[in-house]
């Protein structure tokens, strides 16, 4: 009982020497999230990307801070199918499926992927022209 009792003491002596706090809640981790995650697009629409830092502790989940588009780099896997602005603008172009790379440019470990979609546009039926046949 006295060995721990002095062992306990040493560990609060260095604590309070080197300024160590030990809390479980102080774990966090943080991960970009961008909104949409994924897009399903006709060609010719527009969409716009927009991300924020969520902090996971071990105990919850939250919203940190919102970055602008300055903040972020987009960058299109196929610009032939859907391309993408410096602003996180997306243009669908041809139908097909890529990626959009979003990272952080301040700190290219937050990224994360956005699945796109781009389906053709179905033409408008055509109504056929119908002869009036009228007597003389």
């Amino acid at each position: 009982m006295r060995h721990f009792i002095r062992t306990i003491s040493l560990l609060l002596v260095f604590v309070s020497l080197f300024g160590m706090t030990f809390s479980m809640s102080s774990c966090s981790d943080s991960v970009l999230e961008c909104t949409p995650s994924t897009l399903f697009m006709r060609v010719g629409e527009t969409a716009q990307i927009t991300a924020s830092q969520r902090v996971l502790t071990l105990t919850s989940s939250h919203i940190g801070k919102m970055y602008g588009p300055d903040s972020l780099e987009f960058v299109s896997d196929n610009p032939w199918i859907a391309d993408v602005d410096e602003q996180g603008n997306v243009t669908a172009r041809n139908p097909g499926s890529t990626k959009i790379y979003v990272t952080l440019k301040s700190n290219s470990d937050m990224n994360k992927v956005i699945y796109v979609t781009v389906a053709e546009v179905k033409s408008e039926e055509t109504i056929p022209e119908t002869s009036v046949v009228t007597s003389p």
